[in-house]
């Protein structure tokens, strides 16, 4: 009997075959060499695994009729399949998926490149909304890839101004493939530019999403990535489950911190608090972090090979209005050394939320630059 690789992966999803087992698939044709097995006279011993249910008992023949029907209503709804390779960050993870179902650009899941993920409440405020926009441009601008859930508020806002940039964006969805296999239609974006669009799940129509599932997704948006970004949330709010995921799996979080009245910077506080992220202050400290990580050679912060972003001129420059900002860039012309952000907090008087939110402002019109842990004039 004449089995293709594909089908052959689509009958083993069909029976649960879980990821943490897809060493067993390395070989060429070891999808195939597998399912055969199963059917075999003798049933191969599986750690941990064993097929189950009426699919498995209808036999192979029953079992590959279903799974060229699914094959070919696949194809004709321009669904495809990925198996993360052994070298690709999600077979990297503790709990790897076994087979993704996507739709758009393919090449997004390559590991060339750079990734952000941006996650938060479905609630946000408008100044968190407006952060993320502005930080997401920042990153988009410079050929970062963004990686969320694709849920509404801040995961939307992140996709919708990656792609609203002309930057690329990848959405892991927490729920099933639908039962006709159309493409998921989300708010954040048209389906004009499959090129900048990834958007992909675990869950077929004959593994139904249920409880957990949103939550199960959280770990391949931060395996995908090289750093998440918690921009505003409840101290309940999944985020967390992204930090922790992300931090089981050695890869860098980092938190937005907002004024303590304000019950969406809960997230933020709490991962600070317990480990699962270090203070985010500018979109500019999370680039450089992103970019060296992989960098071969260390450009100054304010490099235009490094950033794409041309700092305006001194003469272009927009007047300082604000008095916080002013105050600030006094302190920071008064010392030719550079202060930290420790050091400014002391001596300007000023609030972590404001500072944080009044060094950014300055960073993104060109009046300061931050290198390394310090701030520097550039006005």
């Amino acid at each position: 009997m004449k089995i293709t690789e594909k089908q052959a992966l689509l009958a083993l999803d069909l029976l649960r075959f879980p990821g943490r087992l897809k060493h067993l698939l390395q070989e060429p044709g070891g999808a195939e060499t597998l399912l055969k097995s199963l059917y075999g006279p003798n049933l191969p011993l599986i750690s941990g695994w064993k097929p189950k249910g009426r699919l498995w008992e209808l036999g192979l023949s029953a079992l590959l009729e279903q799974v060229v029907s699914i094959e070919k209503r696949l194809h004709a709804h321009a669904v495809w399949l990925f198996l993360p390779e052994e070298s690709h960050p999600l077979s990297r993870i503790k709990t790897p998926p076994f087979v993704l179902y996507g739709w758009g650009n393919r090449q997004l899941m390559n590991t060339g490149g750079h990734r952000i993920a941006v996650v938060g409440t479905r609630s946000p405020t408008p100044t968190g909304a407006a952060r993320t926009r502005k930080w997401v441009e920042v990153w988009a601008e410079s050929n970062i890839h963004i990686v969320s859930g694709g849920a509404t508020g801040i995961d939307s806002v992140a996709h919708a101004t990656a792609i609203k940039t002309g930057g690329s964006t990848l959405s892991f969805l927490g729920q099933q493939l639908r039962s006709d296999l159309s493409m998921p239609s989300p708010k954040w974006a048209p389906w004009s530019d499959l090129n900048r669009i990834c958007v992909l799940t675990e869950y077929s129509p004959w593994r139904p999403s249920r409880k957990g599932t949103f939550v199960a997704r959280n770990r391949l948006v931060a395996g995908m990535s090289d750093v998440v970004v918690v921009m505003e949330g409840h101290t309940q709010s999944g985020a967390i489950h992204t930090l922790k995921y992300a931090k089981k799996n050695r890869i860098p979080g980092y938190a937005v911190l907002g004024p303590p009245e304000n019950p969406l910077a809960g997230a933020g506080s709490r991962a600070v608090c317990e480990g699962l992220a270090q203070p985010a202050l500018s979109p500019l400290q999370i680039l450089e972090f992103t970019q060296q990580k992989s960098s071969k050679l260390h450009l100054a912060l304010d490099s235009v090979g490094q950033l794409k972003i041309k700092p305006p001129r001194a003469s272009q420059l927009t007047p300082i209005t604000d008095q916080n900002q002013q105050h600030l860039f006094s302190l920071i012309t008064g010392h030719a050394t550079g202060l930290s952000f420790e050091e400014l907090l002391y001596e300007s008087g000023m609030g972590l939320p404001a500072l944080q939110g009044a060094l950014t402002e300055m960073e993104l019109e060109g009046w300061v630059a931050r290198q390394g842990a310090l701030y520097y004039p550039k006005g």
